[in-house]
């Protein structure tokens, strides 16, 4: 894994084969959770290596190896996602539906607006819902946001579950 996400060339001579075992052993480790449903991984961005002092416990949250968000700039995302759509609506929302985004970030930013009574975030996958709550990083970036009690935590197909609701948002 350290290969795949810090190491940009693959090493030829035995000498890059040992320098790049020295590095890997100097790069944090990375936090992986294999679910039915996917693989995912937190990857340390310690840019303090690199004598960004500003930029310590930063991470990015991989799905299957695609990038899903860094948690340097993860806000210009999610702000424009959730602000925009509200400011387009031109009225503020009293319950909201997020499919997905089982990572709370989505749901932080809906819970900044104290019109929003209610939340229902449905997520495929509990192996998600657990490292939001969890992983202390994260948690600290979503704010607890999925601990809320205004937001209702559904553990099953995002459709399957809107089909059968058939409530509306």
């Amino acid at each position: 894994l350290k290969s795949y996400y810090y190491v940009t060339a693959p090493t030829i001579s035995l000498q890059e084969i040992e320098r790049t075992r020295e590095i890997h052993s100097d790069l944090p480790r990375i936090l992986r959770i294999s679910s039915p449903y996917q693989e995912i991984d937190v990857v340390q961005d310690d840019l303090h290596l690199f004598g960004l002092e500003n930029y310590q416990n930063e991470f990015h949250l991989f799905i299957d190896q695609r990038n899903q968000f860094g948690s340097h700039t993860e806000a210009i995302y999610h702000d424009t996602m959730v602000h925009g759509g509200i400011n387009l609506a031109k009225k503020r929302p009293t319950k909201a539906l997020v499919i997905g985004g089982g990572d709370g970030l989505i749901v932080r930013d809906l819970l900044r607006y104290p019109e929003v009574k209610s939340i229902v975030l449905v997520e495929l996958d509990p192996a998600m819902i657990r490292l939001a709550n969890s992983y202390p990083p994260l948690r600290e970036l979503n704010r607890g946001a999925l601990l809320d009690a205004r937001v209702s935590v559904v553990t099953a197909d995002g459709f399957e579950w809107l089909r059968r609701e058939g409530e509306a948002f």
